[in-house]
């Protein structure tokens, strides 16, 4: 192939690449929204405890364990009575303390040492905080560092917007939670981090009723892109049923 082709050939793959980029651009500066205001007080608070109710946030607070595969990708055992997690990520199996991220890592049945341990382990501690915010916000709705914010939208019932300013992976990001009439969730809005453009929604649906009264919502559809989010596997039940085939956590429990 002669230069003057292969300039040719990068020239046009460069129109090509800044042609995708203008479009990515200028898409997300057409669907980008500013962050609603909203008003702080008693009936924001109110609203966010009435979406709390819905999904029986009292009933979550009494579960032991659940377990769920985040997108495919990530399988989880969280306790939460104990505050630890199984990761299942491809041929790593990590247990990890969610409160002091000490942990062990095995790679295909294998212990994992050192810094190659450490990084899994803030993997995992990472994916948590993110899966299990994905499985059950609803209920974080009052954690500590939050603010709440009634906002007006047109045509819908209601909505409260939650705000983050401390907590978690990603702290000042923003949920704007539109409710149905029974005050569930049917989508949000997210204003986060990791996402360039404000405003991008995503559903809240096949909402699955856990077995002591507690709902999640298992699929999500975004509204940027043709993406759809699945939790699946979705199981909870008390320690005794859970781990009738033994403590899955005894290695790491045995060893602090």
């Amino acid at each position: 192939m002669s230069m003057k082709l292969l300039k040719k050939l990068g020239i046009g793959l460069g129109i090509v690449i800044l042609s995708i980029l203008v479009i990515i651009i200028s898409a997300g500066v057409f669907l980008h929204e500013s962050r609603p205001e909203g008003q702080a007080g008693a009936k924001a608070d109110e609203l966010a405890s009435q979406m709390m109710e819905a999904v029986d946030c009292a009933a979550w607070d009494t579960l032991e364990v659940i377990s769920w595969n985040f997108g495919g990708r990530n399988q989880h055992l969280w306790d939460k009575n104990r505050h630890l997690d199984r990761l299942i990520y491809g041929e790593y199996e990590v247990l990890i303390d969610l409160n002091s991220r000490w942990g062990i890592v095995k790679k295909n049945g294998q212990r994992v040492e050192d810094s190659k341990a450490r990084k899994m382990l803030d993997k995992a501690w990472a994916s948590w905080a993110n899966d299990s915010f994905w499985l059950n916000p609803v209920c974080k709705a009052f954690d500590e560092g939050t603010d709440r914010y009634l906002v007006d939208i047109e045509g819908e019932e209601s909505a409260v917007m939650v705000s983050y300013r401390s907590g978690g992976v990603t702290p000042g990001d923003s949920y704007l939670w539109i409710l149905d009439k029974n005050f569930r969730p049917k989508k949000w809005k997210m204003w986060v981090k990791i996402i360039p453009i404000g405003g991008v929604a995503s559903t809240w649906e096949n909402w699955q009723t856990l077995y002591n009264g507690a709902q999640v919502a298992s699929t999500h559809a975004m509204s940027f892109g043709d993406f759809q989010l699945e939790l699946t596997q979705i199981n909870a039940g008390t320690a005794e049923k859970m781990y009738s085939d033994g403590d899955p956590f005894q290695e790491l429990v045995g060893n602090q």
